[in-house]
């Protein structure tokens, strides 16, 4: 199932729950020799992430967005605060939404560490060097999307995440994998998804509440 955001204009039926990848930084790069694994530094956009940004505000201009959540890395709550521009609602920054603490990986090129950032995938419960475990990664960050997901279908409304590649990636894998309670997911979906810098997905809640209301 495509669940990917498509822009239906007027389309204000709530709730909704919208994830947007943060723009580009100056350690993203299409080239994965170039590109870095950014995990936990706090890098800022560079005028191409924020291009990215105004990119995805284009498209979400006219969804009635009743408030924000966003990692507290200020590439993406920078992200946030561009989007915000049409629609001026509160924004509740997270360290629940940051990525996964890469540790010893972090500033790496990614070409060379992501098969052993792959490995911890497969092995869930170990620990990268000087970081979090997947698991870890799982836990806290699926448990706060799911706290989400369930404010906006109690308040009836539209919430928008910005957050990280690997947070829309493990969101798009417990999608794929039944949005299961225990938040378990699909590793493949992980290992292979991609999303763009600016890249909108959105939480089929249709799916998801008739999964829990079984």
């Amino acid at each position: 199932m495509d669940t990917r955001f498509k822009r239906i204009k007027k389309k204000f039926n709530v709730p909704r729950v919208v994830l947007c990848r943060h723009g580009t930084t100056d350690l993203n790069n299409t080239d994965k020799s170039e590109d870095r694994i950014r995990g936990w530094i706090d890098v800022e956009l560079n005028d191409h992430g924020r291009k990215d940004a105004e990119n995805a505000a284009k498209q979400l201009k006219d969804v009635k967005i009743d408030s924000i959540f966003s990692s507290d890395l200020v590439r993406a709550e920078e992200t946030a605060q561009i989007i915000n521009k049409d629609h001026n609602v509160p924004i509740i920054t997270s360290s629940s939404l940051r990525p996964w603490n890469l540790g010893d990986f972090q500033g790496q090129q990614t070409d060379k560490v992501i098969d052993q950032i792959n490995e911890h995938i497969e092995k869930p419960t170990e620990k990268v060097p000087n970081g979090e475990s997947f698991q870890e990664f799982n836990n806290r960050y699926i448990g706060m999307l799911d706290y989400i997901i369930k404010l906006a279908i109690k308040k009836k409304e539209i919430i928008l995440i910005t957050t990280h590649l690997r947070n829309l990636k493990l969101a798009d894998g417990w999608v794929q994998n039944g949005c299961p309670e225990d938040h378990s997911v699909d590793p493949d979906v992980i290992i292979n998804d991609e999303f763009s810098p600016g890249e909108l997905y959105e939480i089929p809640l249709d799916q998801y509440k008739k999964l829990r209301n079984k």
